[in-house]
């Protein structure tokens, strides 16, 4: 799959480090594995999904509409970092920042938005916003993403950012993954890859066990005989790759949330082991159970979510 992001990771994690230096929240930010290449491999490729998948496959086509609903705001993103329907807390003040992307002009685009550091709620994953000028948005504060997007331009070079709206979320409606129960029995070991290694995060499993040979990055690791390949989706995230322990009580349709129990798996490091304990979700989460078979149905190279 082609990539679509002409900004350079570089240039998004000297963003990033620049919100979080505003806000004094820079030890938080240098923790996560997908802004530091030094910690740990970038966070999701373009088989794996991960943090790094595009768009929601349902639910996200172009929606055509130009003006945005009372009480909502509009905003830009990128296309990889977009995740219909997840809550997401703004964590810097505006920066004074642009990001740099082929196609986009600055003069024509830019100027109309401002530069943020957002966290999605569950898997406390860092990602830049650009809410527009006009848009009533405040640090601190929990909105969600609506499940539509459009592309923001049909002819610019890149296609890579995409026009994005959201919602102010009551404080009574923020989705708090420690709020789940947890269930005596059930869940076990796993792998992951270490960008998708989310401490306290909640994830469903959405497939069976399916056939499916990893990348050449951790191809080489001699563990995987005694592991099983599923697809699994964050609660208001996207898809991405697990693979549980041949002996672990792993069920389809079922929540799991990772612990901060891991080990480094691989030399190379790109695979991490953790615990997956099982729970049962609070009343009213919107949590998407449509499956994917395999990584052709499910979007091709990005695991596309398939589900809201």
């Amino acid at each position: 799959m082609t990539d679509q992001n002409a900004t350079t990771g570089e240039t998004r994690r000297s963003i990033l480090k620049k919100g979080a230096l505003a806000t004094g929240a820079a030890a938080g930010i240098a923790g996560c594995s997908a802004l530091d290449g030094e910690e740990g491999p970038a966070a999701g490729t373009d088989t794996d999904g991960g943090a790094g998948e595009g768009p929601l496959g349902e639910g996200t086509e172009p929606d055509g509409e130009g003006a945005v609903e009372a009480g909502s705001g509009k905003a830009l993103m990128f296309a990889d970092e977009f995740r219909g329907g997840a809550q997401f807390r703004v964590t810097s003040p505006v920066i004074e920042h642009q990001p740099e992307v082929e196609g986009v002009e600055d003069g024509s685009v830019w100027s109309d938005y401002n530069t943020r550091v957002v966290e999605y709620v569950n898997t406390q994953e860092d990602v830049l916003f650009f809410p527009a000028e006009d848009a009533e948005i405040t640090e601190g504060r929990v909105y969600e993403l609506h499940d539509n997007f459009t592309w923001l331009s049909d002819d610019a070079g890149d296609q890579g950012v995409v026009d994005v709206k959201f919602t102010d979320v009551g404080q009574e409606q923020i989705f708090d993954p420690s709020d789940a129960n947890v269930f005596d029995e059930g869940g076990g070991k796993a792998l992951v890859r270490w960008g998708n290694y989310r401490p306290g995060a909640i994830l469903r499993i959405t497939s069976g066990v399916v056939e499916w040979t990893p990348r050449d990055d951790v191809a080489g690791s001699d563990v995987f005989s005694e592991y099983n390949t599923r697809f699994a989706r964050w609660i208001g995230g996207g898809n991405f790759q697990i693979y549980p322990a041949g002996d672990a009580s792993i069920e389809q349709g079922r929540a799991y949330r990772m612990t901060p129990e891991f080990d480094v798996t691989d030399p190379e490091g790109n695979l991490v082991t953790t615990e997956l304990e099982r729970v049962e979700l609070p009343e009213g989460v919107a949590t998407g159970t449509a499956t994917t078979g395999d990584d052709t149905a499910a979007g091709g190279g990005t695991d596309s979510p398939t589900g809201s």
